[in-house]
């Protein structure tokens, strides 16, 4: 995908900032045009497996050195099998070109292996849009194109492949620096 200035496109870059408050995640959205384009306001974010001081909030905080990593200890906030997944709520519908995801920096970029990403328009009703499969992908960043570009309020990033078993429980890893969708 090729960045082009904004006003001389339909396409728009989007990242959702989350703050927590108390079990709940809240986002909002952030780019330059999202007063223009009608993205702006409140939503939640919900996650199942999380790894305390890496939270999924990191994977919207423009920084590809953090990241939100799944739970491997029982005091970690975890389903601790998988599938594992991330759900974000957009401010308002938007309709889906493609995805932007950036693994982690390091050797272990190899422990996000598979996975998928859903969307909704209802929080509810999920519709499969595009699969993902690292299996020797040395990039950290991947676009993945949606297969239809499907209008949506939710996006659910669903890890289903780790690359790599840890802790003491032996439970499959899981971690993503970066998260953005591309929308029109």
């Amino acid at each position: 995908v090729t960045l082009v200035p904004m006003l001389l496109c339909d396409v728009f870059i989007m990242q959702i900032s989350i703050r927590r408050s108390g079990d709940m995640l809240y986002a909002q959205a952030q780019s330059e045009l999202d007063t223009a384009a009608g993205i702006i306001g409140s939503a939640f974010d919900t996650v199942d497996s999380v790894r305390y001081y890496y939270n999924p909030e990191l994977t919207i905080d423009g920084k590809i050195n953090t990241k939100w990593e799944s739970g491997y200890q029982n005091t970690d906030v975890a389903v601790l099998n998988l599938p594992y997944f991330i759900e974000y709520e957009l401010a308002s519908p938007v309709r889906i070109s493609d995805f932007d995801l950036y693994r982690r920096q390091d050797r272990y970029a190899s422990d996000l292996k598979g996975g998928h990403l859903e969307v909704s328009l209802d929080g509810e009703n999920y519709t499969k849009v595009c699969d993902f499969d690292y299996t020797g992908v040395s990039a950290y960043r991947n676009v993945h194109a949606a297969e239809i570009e499907p209008e949506a309020k939710y996006v659910k990033f669903v890890v289903t492949a780790s690359g790599r078993k840890g802790g003491a429980l032996k439970v499959p890893l899981c971690s993503l620096a970066e998260f953005s969708i591309c929308y029109r």
